[in-house]
């Protein structure tokens, strides 16, 4: 953008100061309630000059100061969205998600500023993913979720301002090892309350055996998961590795052995693929598989941090109708390897 460039050579101090106003009214949105010191540790500035920026932005109403800290405003979550491509245009987000969208082949790429704080930039990451989401969505969809911190974190940061009663959530697969809150079935009824809309799941782990599984889709809460799994239209889901979830699922020594000679590095819906996209080794799992989910108008994946750029270019190969929410260290080490 000629504009942007103009304005980087004009008055590049003015971009340093509105990317950093841009940054605290972030990092309190992800934070609060948060004091002016852990600001001014965050940022490594000293205290008075947190101190005379938020009187600004008290001032303009994007932020309220109480006794407990410092809160974002309505007005300022508003102001965050708007701002954002402007910001991402000075910082060069842009320019990295428009070259990574490009090398990967995808429909689209969304990058976000990287954080030393790993928990605080995967929430980041959830935070500009949910705006986008809330874009797409409408009434009579079918959303399927995944489990995982990041998913939960998406849920639990998204700002719904409206009701959506007419949508159907589901879990894109079944309980998966320790972790309650993590669980595909439980985030997905979380945002299915978010949305206030409808909530179709079931309780059962992740990997039944054939036998098991073919006594048990006759239970009426079981066809119905399955009939929705075949009318899903918005799939949000985060991008696994290979190793981490072979671990996860307690696969066995000889399984392990299997990945590793076949150089899997990304795991989804049951199976195992290498760098190329390609399935390496499969387990019978509950849930969302590779025929419906080629078939979902709409996919979202959120991953990030982690060592996941290998996992990230492999379930980008296996197709390109997708969107990829990340940050831009990962963004980078992607491009390096492509």
């Amino acid at each position: 953008m000629k504009d942007i460039d103009y304005i980087k050579k004009f008055a590049p101090d003015l971009i340093d100061k509105f990317i950093f106003r841009y940054k605290i009214l972030e990092y309190i949105s992800l934070n609060a309630p948060i004091g002016r010191r852990s600001i001014s540790s965050y940022l490594g500035v000293g205290e008075r000059l947190v101190r005379n920026e938020l009187e600004f932005l008290t001032e303009e109403k994007f932020v309220e100061v109480i006794k407990s800290g410092t809160f974002i405003t309505n007005l300022g979550e508003s102001i965050l969205i708007e701002l954002r491509d402007l910001i991402n245009n000075f910082n060069e987000n842009q320019d990295i998600a428009d070259e990574l969208r490009l090398k990967l082949g995808i429909k689209k790429v969304i990058v976000c500023d990287s954080y030393d704080d790993e928990s605080l930039g995967k929430e980041q990451i959830a935070k500009v993913a949910s705006e986008y989401f809330l874009n797409i969505i409408s009434e009579n969809d079918v959303i399927a979720i995944s489990g995982g911190t990041t998913v939960k974190s998406f849920v639990d940061i998204i700002n719904v301002k409206k009701e959506y009663n007419k949508i159907a959530v589901i879990p894109a697969r079944g309980s998966l090892g320790n972790g309650l809150e993590y669980q595909s079935n439980v985030v997905a009824n979380n945002l299915s309350k978010k949305l206030k809309a409808n909530f179709f799941g079931t309780f059962l782990p992740d990997y039944l055996d054939e036998l098991t599984f073919d006594r048990l889709k006759d239970l009426e809460e079981v066809k119905t998961l399955i009939g929705y799994l075949n009318k899903i239209n918005i799939l949000v889901f985060g991008i696994g590795r290979a190793d981490a979830m072979a671990k996860r699922r307690s696969l066995t020594e000889d399984e392990i052995k299997i990945l590793n000679e076949k150089n899997a590095v990304s795991e989804a819906f049951g199976n195992y693929f290498d760098i190329d996209g390609n399935i390496v080794y499969s387990s019978n799992t509950i849930g969302l598989d590779m025929e419906q989910y080629l078939k979902i108008d709409e996919v979202i994946a959120i991953a990030g941090y982690g060592e996941k750029y290998k996992a990230i270019i492999s379930i980008c190969n296996i197709r390109k109708d997708m969107t990829l929410v990340t940050d831009k260290e990962s963004a980078k080490k992607i491009l390096n390897i492509l």
